[in-house]
């Protein structure tokens, strides 16, 4: 009974963070939305499509966010959308950033002719970058119960391969689609924003949105627990040359990956998914 009880408050607190989601994000596009999705659903509006950004946390989401909004996009920067089951918000907004991006196969197949943006970001700043928002999560009492969101030496090594995987399975998802990619480094890239806007079609060209230069952020993050993160690194044998690989680690690929697939932006003309 009591197992009972607490599943049911759990679907409620899970309903209730919903509805915040879209109170704090309410505008006047939610309904327009809304109807065009589910028309969409119904193959009766083919030129309607969603954005998804399905590369990790800490590569320039709330800068993605604030591209796409500027771009026309009516967009959402929440972790509260991404989910392998359908939720509301899926249905009131059209671009999202910021989710857990392992469910894009079920939103691909869900949302016809979605639009996909991988994003990534060097590996040494990301992994920093994500180490010290765990510890300062966990100092806050969140996400306690994610064994992977933690401050230690298997988190880290668990995010490089799961960031090495998750990477190389959206290129190979997308390969034979690769229009309905992006991938791009907004850290990095400084023409990222022009990509972004002129991947959803808009003639709205924004300007960057606020990312601290990589030099800049390097002076401020990347050596913040630089013992710790190169221990991981030297453990896995990925060479320092990887280091900044913003794709995925060569090392750690396949030889018909490493073959296929870049392991860096700098490597790509083009910035869609490289077909087979």
């Amino acid at each position: 009974m009591l197992a009972f009880g607490r599943r049911r408050c759990g679907k409620a607190n899970f309903m209730l963070g919903q509805l915040r989601t879209v109170k704090a994000n309410a505008r006047p596009a939610i309904l327009l939305d809304s109807t065009r999705t589910l028309l969409s659903m119904l193959r009766l509006d083919r030129d309607y499509f969603k954005v998804f950004c399905i590369g990790f946390n800490k590569t320039g989401t709330s800068s993605i966010n604030q591209t796409l909004n500027v771009a026309g996009v009516s967009a959402i920067h929440s972790s509260n959308w991404c989910a392998a089951s359908p939720r509301l918000v899926q249905f009131l907004f059209r671009g999202f950033s910021d989710g857990s991006p392992v469910h894009f196969r079920h939103l691909d197949r869900r949302f016809p002719n979605s639009r996909f943006i991988l994003n990534v970001r060097d590996l040494h700043s990301w992994l920093d970058s994500r180490r010290e928002h765990a510890e300062h999560d966990r100092g806050r009492g969140r996400h306690l119960d994610i064994p992977s969101w933690d401050v230690n030496d298997a988190a880290i090594e668990y995010w490089i391969r799961e960031r090495n995987e998750h990477h190389i399975a959206v290129l190979e998802h997308f390969a034979r689609e690769p229009d309905r990619l992006l991938v791009v480094n907004y850290v990095r890239d400084p023409d990222a924003a022009d990509k972004i806007a002129r991947f959803v079609g808009s003639t709205r060209i924004p300007e960057r949105a606020h990312v601290l230069p990589v030099r800049e952020l390097s002076k401020r993050t990347a050596f913040k627990h630089k013992a710790q993160i190169e221990s991981v690194l030297g453990r896995l044998s990925i060479p320092e040359s990887e280091w900044r690989s913003d794709i995925y680690c060569r090392s750690l690929a396949s030889q018909e990956q490493r073959s296929r697939w870049p392991s860096d932006t700098s490597e790509r003309h083009a910035v869609t998914a490289a077909a087979p």
